[in-house]
């Protein structure tokens, strides 16, 4: 009867079993390669084989007195192993050429499928995670399957083909030199469950080390200031350290495979040596024949030696294929296709409108609560409340960032989750709150959304957004490297940047998330004169989360959200004559502008 452990051991393997036969598409891209590559390992075993049995007809032409016969078998067996050369370096080539390819497909596999998760994806992964996957990961898959296709398959082929053979000239030396081998087999499996085990421990060590990396990298400005070096120096050592402990074991590990398997073929050879010696001597076997004998064990000297190598690969190749199921496995709701049912044109006309919306992130209460909302098209709408109170939320809905219930947010009276997303966010525009700008020039970061854009549209973008003196003024302008995540800009550059990103498409619905907030008043009002004269906003349905007074006075209707709800929708006027809550946040923003006002007044003065 088995116990629980035994019981959890089988369901792994076939969980194994399982993960390769569903990805076996992916192992089958390259399958002429990898066929070609097995023809000629065959083949390479089969010479090799023929090579003993060669020397022994010399021997054996010797006993009979027949010299002439040796060139013949001189000439024959460097022929033989010229070919075998040649059937070994292409197997290799052919093999281990594999498992590069494997690796290229795979992680351009699996970079396809990362673009297409929800951002509630990444945030609960890490970068330092999901870098861990795409590459150690797959670099173990690459191992498998390139060496450990070869070791594995040339160890299957090296028995199957030599095992007859000896058995032919000796069954009884045959049983003593594979006597052991079923300790061997044990001792073999006891290991190799650890190898896996070890290997995810590795991988998720690795996985902290490449997390604190990117993070100290990212904030070493933060760091620097408060002077916490050394406390982070700290921190990287120990989860260091604690790579280095855990990856010595694995390591050890590999080594007592290899070493228990060499220990085993060695013993096998001495018994075979100590009992063939001794029926040499009684006359029960010839010497060509204990020569030819002995030369096919030692040729599966290696391949048995190598096979704990291979259940290494296999071990650490199973656990890297769980550890990518992981992400494979999360489907993006937001991914849907182009030719779907229902779906006409990728620019539907009409307003947008919310219907009794409610979301949630993951593991949490819900943001939003029962929104409900018409937006028409050519105004412009201010939302505004409190930080917390679900603006970004709702406007990384909008374009489907996150997915949406079904039967709760229309664009022109089309349900979003009809639409392919592609075309709906040709439709929408959003500028996050966090402006990210790519290591790259400005031109190129500007370009992003329209590739084609001309030069005369990128500068008519950055003068609407008040940034193109201030890049003139770059040694390089246009052509100026930006740095990772745009830091050589300040953050009133990037925020304007990202701005004139968005602006430069021609989308019917602008989502701008406290587009401003990095802005001084003086800039902010050169914005917002451009934009109104470049009547950004006629044409399309304009929605701003914000609490800048200049913008809110300027729309034509300012939805009050409070506490994951819409408390109200009216005119600049009419809230400040009937929400109470409205009228203190206005007050207090009006004095915070009161106080910079008289902070730059001072500064200039």
């Amino acid at each position: 009867m088995y116990d629980n452990a035994v019981l959890l051991k089988h369901r792994k393997r076939l969980l194994t079993i399982q993960l390769f036969w569903y990805y076996r598409h992916l192992f089958l891209v390259h399958r002429w390669r990898f066929l070609t590559g097995i023809l000629f390992l065959v083949a390479c075993n089969l010479l090799g084989v023929s090579v003993p049995i060669l020397i022994q007809q010399a021997i054996q032409s010797i006993e009979t007195h027949q010299p002439q016969e040796l060139p013949r078998y001189f000439w024959l067996l460097a022929l033989t192993a010229t070919i075998m050369l040649g059937c070994r370096i292409v197997s290799r080539q052919q093999l281990i050429g594999l498992g590069r390819l494997m690796e290229y497909t795979l992680r351009d596999r699996l970079y396809q499928h990362l673009l297409t998760l929800p951002q509630s994806f990444y945030t609960a992964h890490p970068t330092g995670a999901l870098m861990s996957r795409m590459i150690n990961d797959v670099q173990a898959l690459r191992y498998l399957c390139g060496g450990g296709s070869l070791l594995g398959f040339n160890t299957l082929f090296a028995y199957l083909i030599t095992l007859p053979v000896m058995i032919h000239y000796s069954p009884r030396l045959t049983f003593y030199a594979f006597l052991l081998l079923p300790l061997a087999v044990f001792l073999m499996s006891m290991i190799s469950g650890r190898v896996k085990t070890q290997y995810l421990r590795v991988q998720g060590v690795l996985a902290d080390v490449s997390a604190i990396a990117q993070e100290n990298f990212s904030g070493m400005s933060v760091i620097q200031s408060y002077v916490k070096e050394s406390d982070e120096s700290q921190r990287f050592k120990g989860v260091s350290r604690q790579y280095f402990q855990e990856f010595s074991t694995l390591v050890r590990q590999r080594v007592w495979l290899f070493l228990v398997m060499a220990l085993i073929t060695s013993l096998g050879i001495l018994v075979v040596l100590a009992e063939g010696g001794r029926e040499f001597i009684v006359g029960e076997i010839n010497i060509g024949v204990f020569v030819a004998f002995i030369l096919l064990l030692e040729r599966l000297s290696w391949p048995t030696a190598a096979m704990g190598w291979t259940v290494t690969m296999i071990q650490q190749g199973s656990a890297a294929m769980e550890r990518l199921h992981q992400v494979f496995s999360v489907r993006s709701d937001l991914v849907l296709d182009r030719s779907k049912k229902g779906y006409k044109s990728p620019f539907p006309q009409g307003g947008l409108e919310l219907r009794n919306l409610t979301f949630a992130y993951p593991d949490e209460l819900p943001v939003l609560k029962n929104i409900d909302l018409t937006l028409s098209p050519g105004k412009t709408y201010v939302l505004v409340g409190e930080v917390g109170c679900g603006k970004s939320t709702l406007l990384s809905l909008i374009p489907r960032l996150y997915p949406v219930p079904e039967g709760t947010l229309f664009i022109g009276r089309r349900d979003v989750n009809t639409m392919p997303l592609s075309a709906l966010r040709q439709i929408v525009t959003y500028m996050p709150q966090h402006s990210f700008l790519f290591s790259s020039t400005i031109e190129k970061n500007l370009a992003y959304g329209r590739p084609d854009s001309l030069y005369p549209d990128l500068v008519k973008a950055t003068q609407t957004a008040s940034l193109h003196e201030e890049i003139q003024a770059f040694p390089e302008q246009y052509s100026t490297i930006v740095g990772e995540r745009g830091v050589t800009l300040s953050g009133g550059q990037r925020q304007r940047m990202a701005l004139a990103r968005a602006i430069l498409l021609t989308s019917r619905i602008l989502l701008l998330d406290d587009p401003f907030s990095n802005v001084d008043a003086e800039t902010e009002e050169k914005i917002i004169n451009a934009l109104t004269k470049r009547r950004m906003f006629d044409d399309k349905i304009t929605l701003i989360a914000t609490h800048r007074l200049s913008i809110i006075q300027n729309a034509d209707a300012i939805i009050l959200m409070d506490k994951g709800r819409i408390v109200a929708m009216d005119t600049h006027e009419r809230l400040l004559e009937s929400q109470s809550f409205y009228q203190k946040m206005h007050r207090v923003q009006t004095l915070q502008n009161q106080l910079e006002t008289l902070w730059d007044e001072g500064a200039m003065s």
